[in-house]
């Protein structure tokens, strides 16, 4: 096998501004996914499919990656617990030096603050079978980075 679905999410709440719509899915709509993934899909980890697609374990027909970026409030609160019904695996980006604050990069392009989930949220979604990976210190624009601040944006977080 060498092609499974990846799902990513970033927001799992309802939309507070017409250019935020599209990083938002409202909670309803993900358990209904999530729903159709438990009966449909094999959900695995990115560890496991990296695995899988460099030979190192084999990965089901069905395997599918889900994922969510950011590091949003919102997916502990609405996401965790769908998924914990449904013993879906997924992996959550977490942007490092925004732990237990807010989107301030995206609020700069005019879009909502929404906040971040803190350490403790963080540490119990890693307990609770999600993958916790990086996702950059401060979540810049990296193709307008220099290489110096590229390096650190990625190895330091």
């Amino acid at each position: 096998m060498n092609r499974v679905p990846i799902l990513m999410y970033h927001i799992i709440g309802n939309p507070r501004s017409a250019n935020e719509s599209r990083y938002c899915c409202i909670p309803d709509r993900f358990a209904e996914q999530m729903a159709w993934i438990a009966k449909a899909r094999i959900p695995v980890c990115l560890d496991t499919l990296i695995d899988g697609l460099n030979g190192k374990t084999e990965l089901p027909e069905t395997a599918v990656a889900v994922t969510f970026d950011d590091g949003f409030s919102s997916t502990f609160e609405h996401a965790m617990p769908v998924l914990s019904d449904y013993g879906i695996s997924a992996t959550m980006f977490i942007v490092a030096d925004r732990v237990g604050m807010d989107n301030d990069w995206m609020h700069r392009r005019g879009m909502p603050k929404r906040s971040l989930m803190d350490i403790g949220q963080i540490r119990e979604m890693h307990t609770a079978n999600i993958t916790i990976g990086s996702h950059t210190r401060t979540h810049p624009k990296l193709p307008e980075c220099m290489p110096e601040t590229m390096s650190r944006e990625i190895s330091d977080s």
